[in-house]
């Protein structure tokens, strides 16, 4: 596994749109029909999307190595040489 930037330059929120932006909260926010017989007039589904980008906006301030403050132990779980570091 390899990253093409360092992790000080990869923002949370970017990964979490690439892997997560299609679950979507409910049904209607996401690809394809939906089954709710209430979407038509549903005001749910705009206040959500706002919700969800702001969500991701507040991740864009954090980058990936904010989440991987111990760097040795992760590499250890994760099998990788340590004697570099």
């Amino acid at each position: 596994m390899r990253r093409a930037k360092k992790p000080s330059e990869i923002s949370v929120g970017s990964i979490l749109r690439l892997t997560e932006a299609e679950t979507g909260l409910v049904e209607c926010m996401r690809p394809g029909a939906t089954n709710c017989l209430l979407a038509p007039v549903c005001g749910l589904a705009p206040i959500l999307a706002t919700a969800t980008e702001e969500f991701f906006l507040s991740l864009d301030k954090r980058v990936l190595s904010d989440a991987l403050p111990r760097k040795r132990l992760w590499k250890k779980t994760l099998g990788l040489n340590t004697a570099t570091t």
